[in-house]
């Protein structure tokens, strides 16, 4: 349910009901919309070759963007980037059996903060 207030437009839905619009478009298996990259980094292997890992560019976060577009259509810029404080940002390494390393960044926002940021911004009240 969708009612404008002075505020602007609130969301009104079960804590169940908003889990289940996240899992939609995030990741259902760990409660969060995730999204990783290459951060360069080479790759090893038994003949002593060194072959370099492309840096890649910090990606967007389509399936987070979409889950607002369907369901907080009407988010302003500036909750927007409060939405976007809450995303952690994070990186890891993997070696390879010959010395290689090869380096990832990612970003990810737990369904449970998101549900704490469009409630504070009051794009969403939480209903029995």
């Amino acid at each position: 349910m969708i009612e404008a207030s002075a505020s602007g437009v609130v969301r009104k839905m079960t804590h169940l009901e908003f889990i289940d619009a996240c899992n939609e478009f995030g990741d259902t298996w760990s409660g969060r919309f995730f999204v990783e990259w290459s951060d360069g980094g080479d790759w090893r292997n038994c003949w002593g070759e060194v072959h370099a890992c492309d840096k890649e560019e910090e990606p967007e976060f389509p399936e987070l963007d979409a889950f607002l577009e369907k369901y907080f259509p009407h988010t302003t810029y500036l909750q927007y980037k409060s939405i976007q404080k809450a995303i952690v940002h994070d990186d890891r390494s993997d070696s390879d059996y010959y010395g290689g390393v090869q380096y990832y960044k990612s970003k990810a926002l737990h369904f449970d903060n998101l549900e704490d940021v469009l409630i504070e911004k009051g794009l969403l009240e939480i209903i029995a």
